[in-house]
């Protein structure tokens, strides 16, 4: 009995306390059980729902793209138009059949990513998208990922009526949502990290009515090149896998750490 007790007071001090609370807490968010299993501030948690909340406002408020509630239509023409200034040279604007014919590839396949091989299934479906629609690796991940942005900016929303499979899919792998990748990011990775992101080149400039723009190439010398035309699936996860570095430095899943510091409100 007395190596018994012994045992208990071992995996006590090693196990984390939870209360009744916690318990209930955890079954009502999947989100704050990722903090709770990582020991990430429960604080936190609260934070990034605000952060989201701006999120959908500023969209509403300067882009007029509405995610509440829930549409695919409306998601995916805020999705396609953080790429569609970038479809030229090489690329060609989807028409609007191929619009809907992505729109129902991505809105299908994105909630099956969840599982222990997430990165995989990620990787398969940037790749798919790029070949079937004839845009870049950079155009394929923006879209994929700020469609997944959107879930998990909406999944605790009341007013979401987000489909089960989505709302399912924000919840279970917050923790491993990619960052969506463009000039802002990028800049914003330049500054803040310039030795971690050594390959990338990155800038501001103004715009005719004096407001910011963004530039921003990945890439040495003469293999350098704008996000929008990454061509190589590697240079493209190298990227992801710094952030995901970085946010786990902070103890904060990849798209918290983007709200908190990579994303720009002006």
């Amino acid at each position: 009995p007395r190596k018994l007790d012994m045992g208990i007071v071992f995996l006590t001090l090693r196990l984390p306390y939870l209360t009744k609370s916690d318990f209930k807490a955890c079954f009502d968010c999947r989100t704050k059980l990722l903090y709770r299993k990582n020991g990430y501030p429960m604080s936190n948690a609260k934070t990034i729902e605000s952060l989201y909340t701006a999120f959908i406002n500023q969209l509403k408020d300067r882009n007029r793209i509405y995610l509440l509630p829930f549409d695919r239509q409306e998601w995916f023409r805020g999705a396609y138009s953080t790429i569609q200034r970038t479809l030229r040279d090489n690329f060609s604007p989807l028409n609007e059949a191929k619009k809907s014919e992505c729109a129902n590839l991505l809105f299908q396949k994105i909630p099956r990513l969840s599982g222990q091989d997430f990165d995989q299934k990620l990787k398969s479906l940037i790749r798919e998208t790029a070949k079937d629609f004839k845009v870049s690796i950079g155009h394929s991940q923006k879209l994929i990922s700020i469609l997944t942005k959107y879930a998990a900016a909406c999944h605790r929303h009341s007013e979401a009526k987000m489909p089960k499979d989505w709302k399912s899919f924000a919840q279970s792998e917050f923790g491993r949502l990619p960052v969506p990748i463009d000039a802002v990011v990028l800049c914003q990775l330049k500054a803040r990290y310039p030795q971690k992101f050594s390959d990338v080149e990155a800038g501001t400039r103004k715009d005719k009515k004096d407001r910011p723009t963004y530039w921003a190439k990945v890439g040495i010398g003469k293999d350098s090149q704008a996000w929008s035309r990454i061509s190589d699936y590697d240079t493209y996860w190298s990227l992801q896998e710094r952030i995901r570095e970085l946010a786990k430095d902070q103890k904060v899943a990849p798209l918290e750490f983007e709200m908190r510091h990579l994303w720009v409100t002006e």
